[in-house]
């Protein structure tokens, strides 16, 4: 996640204070945005990285991916 802005590490610290017990959260970009005081559109984009696989990443499990969708705004974390 390094270099990745300020936006994905705002919305990474949301996801981690916001899951619950099975490692789910709901994310949805405009409630985030105003929650941050940034654009919907910097939230759709963080999430889409923290979605993406990380090569670099030291958990190899789902490619290194912090997110993966399972709805409209249902996110799973792998732990």
């Amino acid at each position: 996640m390094r270099g990745s802005g300020p936006v994905v590490f705002a919305v990474w610290a949301y996801v981690v204070s916001n899951t619950n017990q099975h490692s789910v959260i709901e994310i949805n970009p405009d409630v985030v945005a105003f929650l941050l005081g940034c654009t919907p559109a910097e939230v759709e984009q963080a999430i889409e990285t923290l979605c993406a696989p990380d090569p670099k990443s030291r958990c190899k499990d789902n490619d290194g991916r912090r997110l993966l969708k399972e709805g409209e705004f249902q996110y799973f974390v792998p732990t």
